[in-house]
């Protein structure tokens, strides 16, 4: 049973990513999505589970490595534009179902692979959602979470997801790695492998679906340039390539085992 918070939560969530959704049914597999798919033990008559979905993004790139993948997402729209695309695509062994990432609409032990990808830092409790994942994952299947990383220093990942929630009301908090894993041990999964990457980010190309000139994304663009000439440090480590604006987010790739006694 959802508590109050993680009601309006979702709520919250629904209503932003239906808006989100015509700008990320666009996106593109890019070099850092190849990337992470390279870190999943993936086999060829796997049945995959993708939790928080959206359009199916992921779940599009691991389908061809697999016998099949479900895509689950807390968002309508996202999941109706990502069928229509995936159709598009002609990835025809990816279906999409609705639910959320607390209360995974499926039986225990369904799945040879959990997967998810950029959803732990909109969650109000990592760990629930872990432990669901852990939930419908067979025994000796794996677990595998992609998201965000903040950084090792308190005081720098608070202002990291300060600047975040400027201009998504929906982000909770991102993760530094010491605590993701530990909320893998929370959830009862044993921690096999984890990898992690900075990406660059283009910031005019950062959060598409919000326009240059609103005024919260003009504020994070201020923090950002303040840090270039000697400015508090935003733990973004932005830089200048010619004239666009860009900055590093890291990205942390987890993989963990279900064991029979978990």
């Amino acid at each position: 049973m959802l508590n109050t918070m993680q009601q309006e939560q979702h709520s919250a969530i629904r209503r932003e990513f239906d808006r989100q959704a015509p700008s990320w049914v666009c996106a593109e597999i890019s070099e850092p999505l190849r990337w992470v798919v390279e870190q999943l033990p993936l086999k060829s008559g796997f049945e995959v589970l993708d939790v928080a979905a959206g359009t199916g993004l992921f779940g599009g790139a691991i389908a061809p490595h697999v016998r099949n993948v479900t895509a689950v997402d807390i968002s309508p729209k996202m999941l109706e534009l990502g069928k229509r695309r995936a159709a598009e695509l002609g990835i025809h062994n990816i279906a999409f179902v609705e639910g959320t990432a607390e209360a995974l609409p499926f039986a225990d032990t369904s799945f040879d692979l959990v997967v998810t990808r950029y959803s732990l830092h909109h969650v109000l409790d990592p760990i629930a959602v872990l432990r669901e994942m852990a939930r419908v994952a067979r025994f000796g299947g794996a677990v595998v979470a992609v998201d965000m990383l903040a950084d090792d220093d308190s005081s720098v990942a608070a202002r990291q997801n300060e600047l975040e929630r400027t201009v998504d009301s929906t982000h909770t908090r991102m993760l530094p790695l010491c605590e993701l894993l530990e909320d893998f041990a929370h959830a009862g999964l044993r921690v096999e492998a984890q990898s992690c990457r900075d990406v660059a980010v283009d910031f005019d190309h950062w959060q598409p679906h919000i326009d240059r000139g609103d005024r919260d994304k003009l504020a994070v663009r201020r923090a950002l340039m303040d840090e270039l000439y000697g400015g508090a440090v935003t733990g973004f480590r932005p830089f200048m390539d010619g004239e666009p604006l860009l900055f590093y987010h890291t990205w942390g790739a987890v993989c963990a085992r279900k064991d029979r006694a978990s």
